[in-house]
């Protein structure tokens, strides 16, 4: 697996169970077929993997952080907390989330069930596939929850959101 250069021991080893506890689910449940898939669990899994890593802001985040002196272009996971404490403290009444685009969460798990439910290779490379796939199919920015709800996983990432490649 390549090196997650910008994550700590424990970050790279709590994001590779997660990949094994999703590709386990996958082929489990597979093996039966009239039982219904709650797809519920892996979103959660997905979700705490991109908690790891940053991405860009909106141009209206960025623009509204700007306004009040903040002046990052990224955000990630850990960084919402104080960012709301800082909205709120300027009487902005909003607060900020993730927001995946072009099908979102739902769509990259039709294509992670899809690539892994009858899988013959090895955990590692299923690992990898993985995390390729996710690398591959996640467009995600941080947002305004109420000023920005047109952004959502039915939007199409256009020529002002940024492309991320996450840094696996």
């Amino acid at each position: 697996m390549e090196e997650f250069s910008n994550l700590t021991k424990s970050q790279q080893s709590n994001i590779k169970s997660n990949w094994i506890a999703i590709i386990g689910c996958i082929q489990e449940h597979n093996k039966l077929p009239n039982y219904h898939f709650n797809k519920y669990g892996i979103t959660h899994l997905v979700r705490q993997i991109d908690s790891y890593y940053t991405f860009p802001l909106s141009i209206k985040l960025k623009e509204t952080l700007n306004r009040i002196g903040y002046k990052k272009n990224y955000l990630k996971q850990s960084d919402r907390p104080s960012i709301n404490r800082l909205l709120k403290t300027h009487r902005i009444n909003d607060t900020i989330q993730i927001e995946h685009f072009n099908g979102g969460v739902k769509k990259l798990i039709e294509k992670l069930i899809e690539e892994i439910r009858n899988s013959t290779s090895s955990l590692e490379e299923n690992i990898n596939k993985c995390m390729m796939i996710h690398k591959n199919h996640t467009t995600c920015c941080y947002k305004l929850v109420k000023e920005e709800m047109d952004l959502n996983a039915d939007t199409k990432a256009s020529d002002y959101l940024t492309r991320i490649y996450l840094s696996y």
